[in-house]
């Protein structure tokens, strides 16, 4: 039996069934975006949460003064890292672990339902190629 959106693409032209291709095509795209940008907050969130031990204290005798100096300051790297009244929020991190997750689960529909109309395109794309 037929989804209701399963029977709507039924209904459907060829060009209408083009352009709901590109629709989807479209939102997966976006919500790929939205993915991207949830994600990137979180690797930040926790990143932030603990920051790596100042550099070049353990190897002055390794490397050449030189190269210590290309260091950028301590105090610069942790002004970069963290903005004046950035915390570490446990709450920000849940709010993008269930963010990143809903748009996961809302993306795979998107695709099914991208693969549904494919589908029905192409099946009605060989029929008309069938007709002498």
């Amino acid at each position: 039996m037929l989804t209701a959106s399963e029977t709507a693409l039924q209904l459907l032209d060829i060009a209408e069934l083009r352009r709901t291709r590109a629709v989807l095509r479209h939102e997966v795209s976006q919500a790929t975006h939205w993915r991207r940008i949830i994600r990137a907050r979180l690797d930040l969130t926790v990143a932030r949460a603990v920051l790596p031990a100042r550099l070049g204290l353990e190897i002055t005798d390794q490397v050449s003064p030189e190269t210590l100096s290309m260091l950028p300051a301590f105090g610069d790297l942790l002004a970069a890292a963290r903005r004046p009244g950035d915390a570490f929020a446990v709450d920000d991190l849940l709010r993008l672990r269930a963010a990143e997750k809903s748009l996961g689960e809302y993306e795979a529909q998107v695709r099914r339902a991208l693969m549904r109309a494919t589908d029905v395109l192409v099946e009605r794309l060989e029929a008309v190629r069938a007709v002498p």
